[in-house]
């Protein structure tokens, strides 16, 4: 990512203006970013736990269940000076839903002592359930990965690492991308939403040297829905989308949307992501456009929210490999149509001249020729 000066630009509209209204398929990215990742709740709910300690208390409260485990461990790798002791620790329990989604809440907190070690001793233990561990240190979130009991074991054992951070952005990759279609009338609506992964331990620096995404050729009313960091921002350079903002170890949800015009009822598009990609799914209201994409293999119609879509996959794909799509049967103005049909009409009237005046007798100059 190329070492560039931060501008953080408007948050308003295209061309200035206020921002529209929000279009269906954009209304639905917190729940298509769910669907595709349902463990991305978990970092939110971790920093309501970190601040609303209400919420711890009212978790406890609850009943005992039959059997109660117990979660310790230390907080490792904290800064020279950096003071651990009376750090709040929170314990997050998730359970899924009958849809298949996880709600989670607070179940227990500890306090860390002079040597970050922590506790939790009384842990519900149950079926279809997952964990997660988090803490605020020296200003900064730090957080398990989520883990289960073991099966027949009451005792899990983790420390918290707190993150470092690094220059090195190479073992970033999209763990899952969205492109959402909606067919305008004459263009189309690309809603994009990734999933971006930050595999190791350290915070990625990402303000000097922001995530650089490639815009398709054609796009237009660029308008970011959600960033790394709100605080940073973001900037568009000509078909460059940059962010800036530090990738945090583990899952970072960005989207955007724009429009891309349309040619007679046809649009194309064609991009390369700058990290490899682990699936990328494409979205587009049932049975309103056509597509043709070789990479791309067609699935179920998918439902979510109330919605119909139809759904494409498209899984490893390298970094820096063209992602093409070629989508057909989006509406038309009517006066589209007419430009080149008026342009018919008077090459026709003019082909008819000409062979009108091919026709016609020669003149006076050319009887007497032939006298």
């Amino acid at each position: 990512m190329p070492h560039l000066k931060r501008k953080v630009p408007s948050h308003r509209g295209p061309h200035g203006s206020a921002p529209r209204s929000t279009p269906p398929v954009a209304a639905h990215v917190g729940a298509l970013a769910t669907a595709m990742r349902p463990w991305r709740l978990l970092v939110a709910l971790l920093l309501c736990a970190l601040l609303l300690p209400a919420a711890v208390s009212t978790a406890q409260a609850q009943p005992k269940t039959a059997e109660r485990g117990r979660v310790s461990g230390s907080i490792v790798g904290a800064p020279e000076g950096v003071k651990l002791e009376g750090t709040r620790v929170v314990l997050v329990q998730f359970k899924l839903d009958e849809q298949g989604q996880p709600k989670g809440s607070p179940v227990e907190t500890s306090t860390a002592d002079a040597k970050g070690k922590y506790a939790f001793n009384n842990v519900p233990v149950a079926g279809q359930t997952v964990y997660q561990v988090g803490a605020t240190v020296n200003g900064q979130l730090v957080g398990s990965q989520p883990f289960t009991f073991p099966e027949g074991k009451l005792h899990v054992s983790l420390n918290l690492q707190y993150p470092h951070l690094v220059s090195d952005g190479s073992a970033v990759h999209i763990e899952q991308g969205l492109i959402a279609v909606e067919p305008r009338r004459g263009a189309v609506l690309i809603t994009e939403v990734l999933h971006l992964l930050n595999p190791g331990p350290d915070v990625i620096e990402g303000v000097q040297h922001p995530l650089e995404l490639n815009l398709p050729s054609g796009a237009e009313h660029l308008e970011v829905i959600r960033e790394i960091q709100q605080s940073n921002g973001h900037e568009r350079l000509g078909s460059k989308l940059l962010f800036y903002g530090n990738l945090e170890p583990g899952a970072t949800t960005i989207a955007y949307r724009y429009t891309l015009p349309v040619w007679l009822g046809t649009v194309k598009l064609h991009k390369e992501y700058p990290h490899p990609v682990d699936n990328l799914s494409v979205l587009t209201p049932h049975d309103s456009l056509r597509m043709d994409t070789a990479r791309f293999e067609a699935k179920e119609p998918q439902t979510i929210q109330g919605s119909r879509y139809d759904s494409w996959v498209a899984t490893d794909i390298a970094a820096l490999t063209p992602v093409s799509l070629r989508m057909s049967g989006v509406p038309v103005p009517q006066q589209v149509y007419l430009v080149p049909t008026a342009g018919f009409v008077l090459l026709m009237v003019g082909m008819v001249g000409w062979f009108m005046l091919r026709r016609l007798p020669r003149g006076d100059g050319d009887d007497e020729d032939s006298a």
